[in-house]
């Protein structure tokens, strides 16, 4: 079933937000206003980050507020710098100092801290209204980003990286090699690296491309070659569990043991479990394990 970022549950929690928000003000907490202001805002992008991650190891849960935007923006493609509208560029580059300021007013004001500064009823008032504005302009944003990207547009984009890789050599070419091809730079240039639709065709190849012959071993890899930089934690451990029981992708042919050396070198090492570890040495034949090393650094340019 298509997922949809339109969806009952977060419509009713923007509507409980709101009512939280207009029930404080009419009982005249305002300092409580504030508090609410802040952890509305939090509880959107942290649900906007999940739809676009569909990772439940969520690495901006535990960030602040502003923290949580930055990391977010770059997949809504709010950075000011891409913008060449100037009344749109200086828009964008004041959402990151509202979402700042907010923080700051919520951590002096807010009911969470003591504090003998008092928020006057108007000054809550604009802080409302403010969280409720900036999470409807986020909601219809990744709702235009949605459907600007339906899945007949995303379906031709993977499909056209598959033909491209399965061209020639193409699929067991270098990492760098791969992202100098004509027809993969013209679909990254011409998407401007979107994180947005970018995340899109990782999640499909790691979901729905299938390894049932050792040239789909290949193409799949040079995928994940392509995407490496993006992976995630939860991203690595559905390849491995994707592919640790299928032949098609084991030495001497397959790729998933050079993949695990690339994760173990070049990834932070909370993305290395002892699972990795011990699927690893089960490989017992040193030749062997030599011949992957080779493998990953000859396919991830690591002399």
């Amino acid at each position: 079933m298509k997922k949809e970022i339109v969806t009952k549950n977060l419509k009713d929690s923007m509507n409980r937000y709101a009512q939280k928000l207009d029930e404080r003000l009419r009982n005249k907490d305002y300092d409580g206003v504030i508090t609410i202001s802040k952890t509305y805002l939090e509880s959107a992008i942290d649900y906007f980050s999940d739809f676009l991650l569909e990772d439940v190891d969520n690495p901006i849960k535990k960030k602040q507020l502003p923290d949580k935007f930055h990391y977010l923006k770059k997949f809504v493609r709010l950075y000011p710098e891409k913008e060449t509208n100037d009344k749109m560029k200086a828009i964008l580059e004041s959402l990151s100092k509202i979402v700042g300021s907010l923080h700051f007013v919520a951590n002096e004001l807010g009911d969470r801290h003591s504090s003998l500064l008092l928020p006057k009823p108007y000054e809550a008032k604009f802080i409302a209204d403010l969280s409720k504005i900036f999470v409807e302009f986020l909601y219809e944003r990744i709702n235009f980003l949605y459907h600007r990207y339906p899945d007949s547009t995303s379906n031709y984009i993977y499909k056209k990286i598959i033909r491209i890789l399965e061209k020639g050599g193409n699929r067991n070419l270098s990492r760098g090699d791969l992202l100098k091809l004509e027809g993969i730079k013209n679909l990254f240039s011409t998407f401007e690296n979107d994180s947005y639709i970018l995340n899109i065709l990782k999640n499909k190849f790691i979901r729905d491309y299938e390894i049932e012959s050792f040239r789909e071993n290949d193409i799949f890899f040079s995928a994940m070659r392509l995407f490496f930089d993006s992976l995630t934690k939860k991203d690595v451990r559905n390849v491995f569990q994707k592919c640790r029981d299928n032949d098609q992708t084991f030495p001497l042919w397959g790729h998933l043991i050079s993949f695990l050396f690339a994760v173990k070198k070049l990834k932070p090492s909370d993305f290395w479990d002892k699972e990795m570890e011990n699927f690893i040495g089960k490989v017992s034949f040193k030749k062997t394990i030599g011949d992957e090393i080779k493998k990953f650094k000859y396919m991830f340019d690591v002399g």
